[in-house]
């Protein structure tokens, strides 16, 4: 289910200068899991959890995004959508 496409889609400047455009739940997980430049920190957690949450039915599609927007913040990685 995480594979539902957001009707606005996040792209994300890394701190090396790589993009990536973000279009649902599956990727961003995915880039938290595998990509995040670094420790975690309390959003990534959160966002990680609205991703758990939101493939088991128990949240929404726009709560991961905001979450992983969060998490980006939190990060110092540059997000825009």
């Amino acid at each position: 289910m995480l594979n539902r496409y957001w009707a606005n889609a996040i792209v994300i400047t890394f701190p090396d200068g790589t993009r990536r455009q973000i279009t649902c739940g599956r990727e961003a997980a995915e880039i938290l899991l595998d990509r995040w430049p670094t420790e975690g920190g309390v959003l990534h957690e959160r966002a990680l959890r609205a991703c758990y949450h939101f493939d088991k039915g128990m949240a929404s599609s726009e709560a991961v995004r905001m979450a992983f927007l969060d998490a980006c913040v939190e990060a110092r990685i540059w997000a825009v959508g």
